[in-house]
């Protein structure tokens, strides 16, 4: 009976083993398939990552992450948009959430979606406050703001934006945007 129950976990033990090296080896097919810009490639291994997996950690995370930013790759901006959707709203613990706001942010400015874009920017900001992206959410927010017209509200963030020097990597943007 103990010889049996030992073989069992053995088979059990053993399974898992393989089970995560074959987890293991799509995700790094899916990486090189995305290092070297297949994205269409990637998207589908990352899929079949998350499919297979089923664990919500980092791998998981991960996996979700680069999927949604192949499709952003792609261009296909609103399947991108709900990958990044899914990531802020559903793995709030990885450390993708941050990212993920920042670009769901500028896909929604790009198609003219200036509220829900400046939603996940100040999300963006109150929740990770020390991100390296906080500066250049405030300039996204006050060019958001200058797009519908509220000049008021886009002053104060491009200033805002230019008094940030750490962080914006478009500084020369913010001081042009309020300039102009």
């Amino acid at each position: 009976y103990r010889f049996l129950i030992l073989i069992f976990l053995i088979s059990v033990v053993s399974n898992q083993v393989a089970f995560s090296q074959n987890v293991a080896e799509k995700f790094n097919n899916a990486m090189d398939a995305y290092n070297k810009q297949l994205f269409a490639d990637a998207h589908k291994i990352f899929e079949s990552v998350i499919e297979d997996y089923g664990i919500e950690d980092e791998i998981y995370a991960s996996a979700r992450f680069y999927s949604a930013n192949s499709l952003l790759k792609m261009g296909k901006k609103d399947e991108a948009a709900s990958g990044f959707e899914f990531i802020t709203n559903n793995v709030v613990w990885s450390k993708f959430r941050e990212e993920s706001l920042f670009t769901l942010g500028l896909i929604y400015f790009e198609i003219e979606r200036y509220a829900l874009s400046r939603k996940n920017h100040l999300l963006l900001i109150y929740q990770y406050p020390n991100s390296d992206y906080v500066g250049s959410a405030m300039y996204w927010i006050g060019e958001s703001y200058a797009a519908e017209g509220k000049l008021d509200e886009a002053i104060d963030f491009l200033n805002q934006a230019i008094e940030d020097k750490s962080s914006n990597r478009f500084r020369d943007h913010s001081l042009y945007a309020l300039a102009s």
